[in-house]
């Protein structure tokens, strides 16, 4: 499965063969590389058809380890938060939707592509799918976990600029019901932006027919591949190349400004309780706290997503001026570490949105009956305290 929108570089792109005597494949695009191997010699062969040994050891032991430090985070998570009643805040809804997130999105990409290895016979982006209905669902799951992963950062953050900077006006709109309303209205929109623009860049299946050379090597390559193709020009549709950066820039402006303000809340609050009190109260100190868990949650986030949107870009400006600024073993290099970034962002997550919090690591050992009971009453739970644990989190 290729989650980067058909992102073999435009060169590698071979023309299409007519029809060779191969009456045990019907496809809809027929390759003789057996002439390929006569043209070009059989190191041309080797390097557009076969996985190359970064390939395999990124498919074959990094992402099953990314799977499952990433399973584990963030339904470890989703655990927690369910089994500690403490847990049942506003604020966490929104994160434990981003661990649903997350959790497909690790799963479905790490899976399909050892799946895909695994029954390719070494053949490079032979893909699983074998029906135009196929493609589209697996794409579009993939791009709808990209675009509710954009919107839910966003709301946690805007939720977060409210709780420090607006406390009581944050006290008066913090429903339950907005805020199953604004998680809803994030996963409808991710599906429709996913269904009009991320699943048509990949929602058509191709089969090719492939002719390969007698003996050698290429007796264990399977004769067909299907790749999953756009509705329109794989290689010559803007949109292929801009329907996550564009949404990507725009999330990561917004985010900026709202980091900036809260970091801003935060400064000014401590200078005026620092002028009030002497010393550093508990207070400031959560809300430091806060402000770090802001920063390296933004940080990490859009580092690991940057990579992604610039080779999309690359790829798009490449298609438009011909320019090349890598060969093309250095693109492959980009576009797998830009893959394994996406997977990775997804892994660690819970991590940093949770378990890198004394509350959450106190409810984690709670959850599994080794946490120490809380001294605390109900009684004395009030509005108040409710906002303050929500800026906490």
């Amino acid at each position: 499965m290729d989650f980067s929108n058909a992102s073999i570089a435009p060169e590698e792109e071979m023309p299409d063969n007519k029809a060779p005597d191969f009456p045990q494949c019907s496809g809809d695009r027929y390759i003789d590389a057996s002439q390929w191997d006569k043209w070009l010699g059989e190191w041309f062969l080797i390097y557009f058809f076969e996985y190359k040994y970064f390939e395999k050891l990124i498919i074959t032991v990094l992402f099953p380890i990314v799977l499952a430090f990433g399973f584990i985070g963030n339904a470890g998570f989703l655990f927690v938060i369910a089994r500690v009643k403490e847990m049942h805040t506003l604020t966490n809804f929104y994160l434990a939707n981003l661990a649903v997130a997350d959790l497909l999105y690790v799963t479905l990409t790490t899976v399909t592509y050892c799946i895909q290895y695994a029954l390719s016979g070494g053949l490079r982006n032979s893909e699983i799918f074998r029906s135009n209905a196929q493609c589209f669902i697996g794409y579009g799951i993939h791009y709808t976990t990209l675009y509710a992963s954009l919107s839910l950062v966003t709301l946690v953050t805007f939720e977060r600029v409210l709780a420090i900077c607006y406390p009581l006006k944050h006290r008066m709109v913090n429903t339950k019901k907005r805020t199953i309303v604004l998680v809803v209205i994030s996963w409808t929109v991710a599906v429709a932006m996913s269904a009009a623009f991320g699943a048509p860049v990949a929602g058509l299946v191709r089969k090719e027919c492939i002719s390969w050379p007698p003996g050698g090597r290429w007796k264990k390559f399977p004769n067909i591949r299907h790749e999953c193709i756009t509705v329109h020009d794989v290689y010559f549709d803007p949109i292929s190349k801009l329907c996550v950066p564009i949404p990507f820039i725009i999330v990561l402006v917004i985010n900026i400004i709202l980091y900036g303000k809260i970091i801003a809340c935060l400064s000014n609050r401590t200078v005026t309780q620092n002028k009030e009190h002497a010393g550093q109260s508990s207070t400031n100190k959560v809300r430091n706290q806060v402000a770090r868990m802001v920063i390296i949650n933004g940080i990490i986030f859009f580092l690991c997503l940057a990579p992604f949107q610039y080779h999309q870009l690359y790829q798009l400006i490449v298609l438009k001026t011909k320019m090349y600024l890598y060969d093309g073993d250095t693109e492959k290099a980009i576009l797998w570490a830009s893959r394994c970034l996406l997977v990775l962002n997804s892994a660690v997550n819970p991590y940093v949105y949770g378990f890198t919090n004394h509350r959450y690591r106190s409810a984690f050992m709670k959850a599994i009956g080794r946490g120490k009971k809380s001294n605390s009453h109900p009684n004395v739970k009030t509005k108040t305290s409710f906002i303050s644990q929500n800026i906490r989190q």
